[in-house]
């Protein structure tokens, strides 16, 4: 019974909520990065701020990824604890996961060809 009550405790601290929320907008704000980046190349932006733009998409990429891990970690906890596992969040988690990965690869790929 004990596991149950600090199950029901760790579903709603702040933690728990500000993780998922965190994980949804940093993969939303990385493809709007690289939205920008596309359209960037279209209409000449200068050279400095597409930089800017792949510097910016790294850190967010990366920064999601390590979040949405946490959050992965937080599900796997409650799924322990309550018996209860939250299936939908766990899917967007590991596709957020695996959105941005590949999506950090490439960026790696494509900032090995240029010279900054």
């Amino acid at each position: 019974m004990e596991t149950m009550i600090f199950g029901k405790q760790i579903r709603k601290t702040w933690l728990f909520h500000v993780l998922g929320k965190l994980t949804l907008f940093l993969v939303l704000f990385s493809l709007l990065l690289l939205f920008l980046y596309i359209v960037g190349n279209f209409q000449e932006f200068l050279d400095a701020t597409q930089i800017f733009l792949l510097k910016t998409l790294e850190i967010t990429l990366l920064a999601s990824a390590i979040i949405a891990t946490y959050y992965i970690v937080f599900l796997f906890l409650i799924a322990f604890l309550e018996k209860k596992i939250y299936l939908l969040r766990l899917v967007l988690a590991i596709i957020a996961i695996i959105i941005c990965l590949f999506l950090f690869i490439a960026l790696k790929f494509l900032t090995s060809w240029l010279v900054f």
